[in-house]
């Protein structure tokens, strides 16, 4: 995301370099506003997804259990309460496992996978609802569980999920 952010810097600088101001007024408009763009059910079931794999991965390996697992949880506790669909009229809870297989055949680092959750969250820390931040501990928490119990890698990732949700709990309380 910051690369992202540090691109549309370096376009903007080129705008007034050009001496295009009113394009640069329209372009530093919007530099600023996509941090006040409404949070999609879209964004937030890909970082679900990112995050769910995180998870799987802590043990460096993906058990068929895990990948059942993460089916089940999407089927018994997402699709229920997601009513958004694509132009295909495929609910978007499904997102979840399409970003977990991604993030799988990308071979995304657990790291990689986690801190991107991460960010989403910071990112979204204002408009995620306490149930939403909830929801993605509870999944986290039945997706370790599945294969063997609760390793102490996957302990370890649950344990800088659960601290990292709180607070974020906590700076929604303040404001």
């Amino acid at each position: 995301m910051k690369l992202k952010v540090q691109q549309s810097w370096f376009r903007l600088m080129k705008i007034i370099k050009t001496h295009d101001y009113g394009h640069f007024f329209i372009s530093l408009s919007l530099f600023f506003l996509h941090k006040y763009i409404r949070m999609s059910t879209e964004l937030f079931y890909t970082a679900l997804g990112k995050l769910l794999y995180a998870v799987a991965i802590a043990d460096d390996s993906i058990s068929k259990k895990e990948k059942q697992t993460i089916s089940n949880l999407i089927s018994e506790r997402l699709l229920q309460k997601e009513k958004d669909t694509d132009q295909y009229g495929t609910n978007n809870a499904w997102i979840t496992q399409f970003s977990f297989e991604t993030s799988e055949a990308m071979s995304l680092k657990e790291e990689e996978a986690f801190e991107n959750f991460l960010e989403f969250t910071h990112e979204y820390r204002n408009e995620l609802k306490e149930y939403e931040l909830g929801l993605c501990l509870k999944l986290a928490e039945h997706l370790s569980d599945a294969y063997y119990h609760v390793n102490n890698k996957e302990n370890k990732l649950l344990i800088e999920l659960r601290a990292h949700l709180l607070s974020l709990q906590a700076s929604q309380l303040i404001f």
